[in-house]
């Protein structure tokens, strides 16, 4: 049980479960890798960092966005012990913490680790990586949130470009890029270009995951979104209730911050659309 190999085969039992969105075992599983992995070696390996970039990751999805920043800087203090500043590894942590704080509204903070991850990854890998593609969608989406729409979407696109070129069209970094544009454009207002993007990821998310998975929820919530900005309130309404469904059936169900947001986004609709009953019911 306390081998090292044991601890991989959870580490990989745990990736596949946050794959595959079931949250709470991929949870269990990283724990169960780290505790062997401490145990056995100084806390200063870069197996540790791993798993705590991989138990990071798993809590970012579910929103425990305070935990999951510890985690990476663990895991970045960690690299950086090892490896010296300008590494592969630590850029990668630098691109984790980055996202965090991005998603804690910590803007600056966010654009200084990702400039920092995207220089230590042009030394290391040149122009055209996949590393590369995901810090310009990492810098595009904090450009998004600060409301700089065409600096966002000239990034979102480079990204795009190499994606497309590493996987081809059927990939779930190529269906997440198009999800990225399409809330780019409609920021920018363009919900016909919104809409088209948001459609090339349904049909990516669901071609490779299935129709019962978070992502193909996340899609609903994202076409929803346009319908809503067009005050199509009916085809809005159907695409949330679609993802409401899917994500009550995942593992976290009513306790996920998705589903609480569909709560939300359909109380107001139900709310603005004089179903006052359905809008105190959520």
């Amino acid at each position: 049980e306390s081998h090292p190999n044991t601890a991989n085969i959870y580490r990989q039992l745990g990736f596949l479960y946050n794959y595959t969105g079931e949250y709470n075992k991929a949870i269990r599983l990283y724990e169960k890798a780290l505790d062997i992995h401490t145990s056995i070696y100084d806390q200063e390996n870069t197996m540790v960092a791993s798993l705590y970039h991989g138990l990071g990751g798993v809590l970012f999805r579910i929103g425990k966005y305070k935990e999951a920043k510890r985690l990476h800087e663990n895991a970045l203090a960690i690299n950086k012990m090892i490896h010296g500043e300008e590494h592969a590894d630590v850029g990668h942590s630098y691109s984790k913490l980055g996202a965090v704080c991005h998603s804690m509204g910590e803007f600056k903070k966010a654009k200084e680790l990702h400039d920092m991850a995207l220089t230590i990854r042009k030394k290391v890998y040149g122009e055209l990586h996949t590393s590369i593609a995901e810090s310009y969608s990492n810098l595009a989406a904090i450009f998004c949130s600060l409301k700089e729409i065409n600096q966002s979407k000239e990034l979102y696109e480079k990204a795009l470009v190499i994606q497309r070129n590493m996987y081809g069209e059927e990939h779930g970094v190529v269906a997440a890029n198009y999800n990225n544009l399409g809330h780019a454009y409609v920021n920018n207002g363009e919900l016909r270009k919104a809409k088209e993007h948001f459609e090339k990821a349904q049909t990516i998310t669901k071609k490779i995951f299935g129709e019962d998975h978070p992502d193909a929820a996340v899609g609903y919530v994202n076409l929803g979104t346009v319908y809503r900005c067009k005050n199509q309130n009916d085809l809005a309404k159907e695409h949330l209730e679609k993802a409401l469904m899917i994500q009550k059936r995942t593992e976290l169900g009513e306790k996920f911050e998705q589903t609480v947001e569909i709560y939300r986004n359909l109380a107001t609709l139900y709310d603005n659309t004089g179903v006052v009953e359905k809008s105190i019911d959520l």
